[in-house]
C-alpha cells in the first residue's frame, strides 16, 4: 500500500505572468506585434530608438555609437569615481 499522496498535476507550460505595459509595433499603421513588457522596457521602446543591423560582436550594451565614423566605442572605466567615460 502506498503511503504518499499523488502530487497535483502542474501544467507543463504555465501561462507567463502579465506585465503592466502593452506596446504595439506599427509598420505603415498596421499592428505587427503586441509586446507585453515591464516599465523599463516600455520606456526604451517608446523613446523612439534607432535600430541598426550590425555584425556579431560589433557592439555591446552601454557602448556609444558615432554616426560620423559609423563605429561603436567601448567606454573606459574610472575606478576613482566608479563611473564610465565615453
Amino acid at each position: 500500500m502506498l503511503e504518499k499522496e499523488v502530487p497535483e498535476i502542474v501544467k507543463p507550460f504555465p501561462e507567463p505572468e502579465r506585465l503592466p505595459f502593452d506596446v504595439v509595433m506599427l509598420i505603415d499603421n498596421i499592428v505587427y506585434q503586441v509586446l507585453n513588457v515591464d516599465g523599463q522596457t516600455a520606456a526604451q521602446y517608446l523613446s523612439q530608438p534607432t535600430y541598426m543591423r550590425i555584425k556579431d560582436g560589433e557592439a555591446k550594451t552601454g557602448w556609444r555609437y558615432n554616426p560620423e565614423t559609423k563605429t561603436f566605442t567601448r567606454p573606459t572605466y574610472d575606478p576613482e569615481t566608479d563611473t564610465f567615460q565615453y
